[in-house]
C-alpha cells in the first residue's frame, strides 16, 4: 500500500506498507453485526514484516525489506534526465515478491514540483474518509 511519496530535483521518496489481505466484502445486507465487524476489520491491521517489496522507477530500481512494523521507506537518487519540466509526476511501480514471484504490484506516482511553481497545497485525505456501510442499518 503506497502512501507519502514526492520528488525533487534530486531524489524521489517514498513510503509504503505491507498489510495481511482481510479479505473483506462489502455485503449490504449482512445487518448491523456484520457492518461492525467488518468496520473492526478495517482498522484493525496485520503487519508483514520482512516482505520484500521490488521497486521501480524510470531510470531506477530496488528492493527493500518491510520493518517490523511493515513499512518500508524509499529515498533514492534518480536519473538526471527526469530534471525536466515534462516529468512532474514519477511512476513508481511496488511489486511484493516471495520466492522469486511477484505476488501484487501497486502503482503510484511521486510528484516533482514544477520549478515555476509559486506555491504548493498539501492535502490530507487517508483513512478518515472511508465508506463502512455501518449506518446502512438505519436504512
Amino acid at each position: 500500500m503506497p502512501f507519502k511519496r514526492y520528488a525533487n530535483d534530486n531524489r524521489i521518496h517514498g513510503q509504503a506498507r505491507v498489510l495481511e489481505n482481510e479479505g473483506i466484502a462489502n455485503i449490504e445486507t449482512e445487518g448491523f453485526v456484520g457492518n461492525l465487524y467488518r468496520s473492526f476489520k478495517r482498522f484493525e491491521t496485520d503487519e508483514i514484516s520482512g516482505a520484500k517489496v521490488h521497486i521501480t522507477w524510470p531510470g531506477g530500481e530496488t528492493t527493500l525489506l518491510s520493518d517490523e512494523e511493515g513499512y518500508m521507506y524509499l529515498d533514492v537518487e534518480y536519473n538526471p534526465y527526469l530534471n525536466d519540466a515534462s516529468s512532474l509526476w514519477i511512476p513508481i511501480s511496488y511489486s511484493l515478491v516471495e520466492k522469486g514471484k511477484t505476488l501484487f504490484t501497486a502503482n503510484s506516482s511521486a510528484i516533482r514540483p514544477s520549478a515555476t511553481a509559486k506555491f504548493g497545497v498539501i492535502s490530507d485525505i487517508d483513512e478518515t474518509v472511508l465508506h463502512t456501510g455501518l449506518d446502512s442499518f438505519l436504512r
